[in-house]
């Protein structure tokens, strides 16, 4: 795999120092710190870390060349207004490490450590067109559980899905289980009901979207509206859905809304153990990925290497 340069925005948080400089000694990626040199300096040799290795990127610097600046007022046209605007902007961190994806000079972003979800997701739009046929921005965790990968998606971005865009958010993580994880994507619409024991709006939204899904991939296995259990054991599908394609061997959990896809994921990690690597952005035409801001040094290199293998996919 061909070294990637990976954009580190959160760049004074000791727990990013510390990925930077497992990421430089495993030859994983070439870690990119975003921010004032001397500060983020100052704290990796406060906290006893190497920096050997690894490059910065000084954001008011950045911010002033031109090619920066007119990239950035062309990714959403009418957005910025003025290059004064468009400096002061390119200025953050988490915007300049943006542009430096969006330009070519880093291969991806990994932020959210220390900067809210919502302002990390904020920067990514502003700086990242979304992918081609791609019309919802969402996320999604590679859970790692027994030895056995799952995708929770959607758990950090869209509140409450419509029906298209469910199906959209499935289709995004099928993708992503096929071509990082390697893995043939076997999609489960999760919900309370499973095939019409209840009905309500919700379950019906579930059920439109498995629809909606079966139609534009109907080369890969789906379901919904299935319970969790119908979805991942097979003696409860057997009872509960045995006309169900799944089997109860689902891989790509479809949460009906963020309410349910975050309380899953955290209860999964936190009680049973599980790795959760994420949430991971999905939707943009390049990888700038979000952590949560629990997270270990552990964790951000497990995203880095995520976003490497998304970015061998983009290039």
């Amino acid at each position: 795999m061909r070294n990637a340069r990976v954009a580190f925005p959160d760049a004074t948080d000791p727990r990013t120092l510390q990925a930077a400089s497992i990421l430089v000694s495993e030859r994983i990626a070439t870690p990119v710190l975003v921010g004032d040199g001397q500060t983020v300096s100052n704290v990796a040799m406060a906290h006893g870390i190497s920096l050997q290795g690894v490059e910065f990127i000084n954001p008011p610097e950045f911010g002033q060349r031109d090619e920066v600046l007119h990239a950035f007022m062309n990714v959403r046209p009418g957005k910025i207004r003025t290059l004064d605007d468009a400096r002061a902007r390119c200025a953050v961190p988490t915007i300049a490490a943006g542009m430096a994806l969006h330009i070519g000079a880093v291969d991806a972003v990994v932020a959210g450590s220390v900067t809210s979800t919502a302002d990390v997701l904020r920067a990514a739009l502003a700086t990242i067109p979304l992918a081609s046929g791609v019309s919802t921005l969402s996320s999604f965790f590679f859970m790692i559980l027994n030895n056995q990968v799952l995708i929770y998606t959607d758990c950090a971005v869209v509140p409450e899905p419509d029906a298209l865009q469910l199906c959209h958010i499935a289709g995004s993580a099928a993708q992503n289980m096929l071509r990082v994880a390697e893995l043939q994507p076997r999609v489960a619409f999760l919900s309370f009901s499973t095939k019409g024991s209840a009905e309500s709006a919700s379950v019906l939204r579930v059920r439109q979207a498995a629809e909606l899904f079966r139609q534009q991939f109907p080369n890969i296995p789906a379901d919904g509206e299935l319970q969790a259990d119908a979805a991942l054991v097979a003696s409860v599908a057997e009872r509960k859905s045995p006309a169900s394609p799944l089997h109860g061997d689902a891989n790509v959990l479809v949460f009906p809304n963020l309410d349910a896809g975050n309380i899953g994921y955290k209860l999964t990690e936190r009680l049973a153990g599980a790795v959760a690597l994420g949430p991971i952005v999905q939707g943009l035409s390049k990888p700038y990925c979000d952590l949560s801001r629990g997270c270990s040094a552990d964790d951000i290199v497990n995203v880095a290497c995520v976003a490497v293998l998304m970015s061998s996919l983009t290039a």
